[in-house]
């Protein structure tokens, strides 16, 4: 599992969520299975769905 960007008390923020699109107006942030490559911080997947937000 690699390391996501600092937090602010220079703590890194582990890669292990994902989010889930089952519910396409309802994306929620799951923990993502072990050895998920595209696993994500949560900072990371809530810009997802912010980015996703904003575009619709």
């Amino acid at each position: 599992m690699s390391n996501g960007p600092p937090e602010p008390n220079g703590a890194f923020e582990p890669r292990r969520n994902d989010v889930d699109w089952t519910a396409e107006k309802n994306p929620q942030i799951v923990i993502a299975q072990p050895g998920d490559e595209l696993a994500m911080t949560l900072t990371e997947a809530q810009q997802v769905i912010d980015d996703d937000r904003a575009e619709q």
